[in-house]
């Protein structure tokens, strides 16, 4: 009786706003509880789930009751951590893909939301430094999806953003590449950019953001330039994990 009544309520709302008020990942109506988060409470409970039991370092899904992932207890890391909103599958895949490839930027508040959930299971930082996307796409989309996220966490976490990374020119799409190709591709791809902005991040702890991580190369050559250039810690915060 409850939840017909706030999925009345919900659509009544949307009917004031001239709007149908539905989640951002699956698209059903919201009730009025979750309407200023974006998301229903079903898919907000199922990436919970998914997210129960993860590798306290990289953030892929382990079993329960496991610490680590295989790979963690023997590879070393410039990052201290990831914590990511979901798997990237589903629901939660095809809203990252209509931000990031469809232009559906209105996506970036919802998502942003889900993303301060995420920073908030992570140690207090001092900035948020985006994942730096390559100049050529960029110039593509007309829009950088992860400092789109960045600037959501910003405001809502109330931390300064700073762009001080920049990606080299790449001709070389990392969709598909293997996990060694990832690593290799993406090694000296990240730099710092204005060295003031960069002087102001020593001594601090970074919250690095960005939409999916695959396999942790970028987050580690991201974290690798910022601690070589004095970030005491670096936490990455993403919407999706790829469990592999």
């Amino acid at each position: 009786m409850i939840a017909l009544v706030n999925d009345i309520g919900g659509r009544f709302v949307g009917f004031l706003m001239g709007v149908t008020c539905r989640c951002a990942l699956c698209g059903d109506v919201l009730s009025t509880d979750v309407l200023d988060r974006g998301i229903c409470s079903a898919c907000a409970s199922r990436m919970a789930a998914e997210m129960r039991w993860t590798c306290r370092i990289c953030g892929v899904p382990v079993r329960p009751g496991q610490g680590y992932c295989p790979a963690c207890t023997t590879k070393a890391y410039w990052f201290d951590a990831i914590k990511a909103a979901g798997i990237y599958h589903g629901s939660l895949k095809e809203a990252v893909i209509r931000m990031k490839y469809r232009g559906e930027r209105n996506l970036r508040t919802p998502l942003g939301k889900l993303l301060i959930n995420v920073a908030l299971k992570l140690p207090p930082c001092d900035v948020i430094v985006p994942v730096p996307i390559d100049p050529a796409r960029k110039g593509l989309r007309g829009f950088d999806q992860a400092r789109d996220l960045a600037e959501e966490l910003s405001r809502g976490l109330g931390l300064d953003l700073n762009d001080a990374l920049e990606r080299r020119k790449s001709n070389i799409s990392m969709t598909g590449l293997s996990r060694r190709d990832r690593w290799e591709e993406v090694k000296d791809a990240i730099k710092l950019g204005s060295s003031s902005r960069a002087r102001r991040l020593a001594g601090s702890r970074v919250l690095l953001v960005d939409d999916v991580v695959t396999t942790g190369a970028t987050a580690n050559a991201c974290s690798r330039v910022l601690k070589k250039a004095g970030v005491v810690e670096v936490y990455v915060a993403a919407l999706a994990r790829t469990a592999i």
